[in-house]
């Protein structure tokens, strides 16, 4: 009888025990249940925040697509722009250059024609006025000497 007592008492402790277990595992499933339900709640509630930034995304992502054609567009644009600014400036030192040609082929002769009107006198100058009617190579080389000088050919008669 002894025997039988001791494995009833076993039994039982086995039994207290695992019914010990079984109601710990079934609060953690009704805590897990609670928590589930309060999850859901939030996630319910978090759903339009979801939503509303999903679409502020799409947005933001339609805004981003419409810069990058903007974008696209002026830098064409800025390109176009830039070889007609290389172009025109590429005439411009053309232009320059032949200019400068000229005007490096027109300074001797200017040099010349200003070295002989330091030669000439007073009395050249006042033979010339005292002319009523001038050679036609002294009134040409006198307007040449006048447009050089920039000023402008007085006739007085």
């Amino acid at each position: 009888l002894g025997g039988f007592i001791a494995l009833i008492a076993e039994q039982r402790s086995s039994m207290a025990e695992l019914r010990s277990r079984l109601e710990i595992g079934r609060e953690k499933l009704v805590a897990t249940q609670r928590e589930v339900v309060e999850m859901q709640k939030e996630l319910q509630g978090l759903e339009p925040v979801l939503a509303a930034t999903q679409q502020e995304a799409e947005m933001m992502m339609v805004t981003i697509n419409k810069d990058k054609q903007a974008l696209s567009t002026t830098r064409e644009e800025v390109s176009n722009q830039e070889i007609e600014a290389n172009k025109q400036a590429a005439q411009a030192k053309a232009l320059a250059d032949d200019a400068q040609a000229d005007l490096d082929k027109a300074l001797p002769a200017l040099d010349e024609a200003l070295s002989s009107l330091k030669k000439l006198s007073r009395n050249d100058v006042v033979e010339v006025k005292t002319m009523n009617n001038p050679p036609d190579g002294v009134k040409m080389v006198m307007e040449a000497c006048c447009i050089m000088l920039d000023l402008q050919p007085r006739i007085t008669t």
